[in-house]
């Protein structure tokens, strides 16, 4: 919990303990991240249209990592908002790429919504256990056949019936061309749990 102390992250050491993590301290765009849009100031605000994603695509997702963030989704009031989770090099575009992520779309969802794009097959849903106006915790889990699973809290699970692809970035990508603000506090990859069961 990078925001915890007086001095944000002073004693966070999440990049020794995860296969990969970024808290967003200070007001520079981390190295290793493209940004268009989002501003870093101990947290990443993210406008839509906006991209703010790692440019290496080898966190792509597979059946040994799980994907957490710690985020403020706002409450809808448009289609077309930003979107946290996988996504091509380019961003989510319109759903023109490959992606699985959390969004807000009041095209899907009265609140939060999950989508998986996996080349010309996209599936939208609505997430269990919906958080909104407030930070908390989401997680993806996208093994590299099946179905791609949603989580909010460790809890509420969310199955998509669509496989996620692999080789993708990580991120804020854009879900069309207007909407509202998220925040992003941290992103992490951890290992998938020993039969699942943390």
């Amino acid at each position: 919990a990078p925001q915890l102390s007086s001095t944000y992250a002073q004693y966070d050491d999440g990049a020794s303990v995860f296969n990969f993590y970024q808290n967003f301290a200070g007001t520079a765009t981390p190295s290793g991240w493209s940004n268009t849009g989002c501003t870093i100031n101990n947290g990443a605000t993210c406008p839509n249209p906006s991209v703010l994603q790692t440019t290496a695509t080898t966190y792509g997702a597979n059946s040994t990592i799980i994907l957490d963030y710690y985020a403020n989704f706002p409450t809808p009031s448009q289609y077309y908002n930003p979107i946290i989770g996988y996504f091509a090099s380019g961003g989510f575009g319109n759903n023109a790429n490959n992606g699985a992520g959390f969004d807000i779309n009041t095209n899907v969802c009265a609140n939060l919504g999950v989508i998986v794009h996996n080349g010309s097959s996209a599936t939208y849903g609505c997430a269990t256990g919906s958080v909104l106006n407030s930070y908390a915790l989401f997680s993806i889990y996208a093994p590299t056949s099946g179905n791609t699973y949603f989580y909010t809290n460790y809890g509420s699970q969310t199955t998509i019936a669509l496989e996620t692809p692999t080789g993708l970035a990580l991120g804020v990508s854009n879900d069309g061309s207007t909407g509202q603000t998220l925040l992003l506090q941290y992103i992490r990859l951890r290992a998938y749990p020993p039969n699942g069961v943390m």
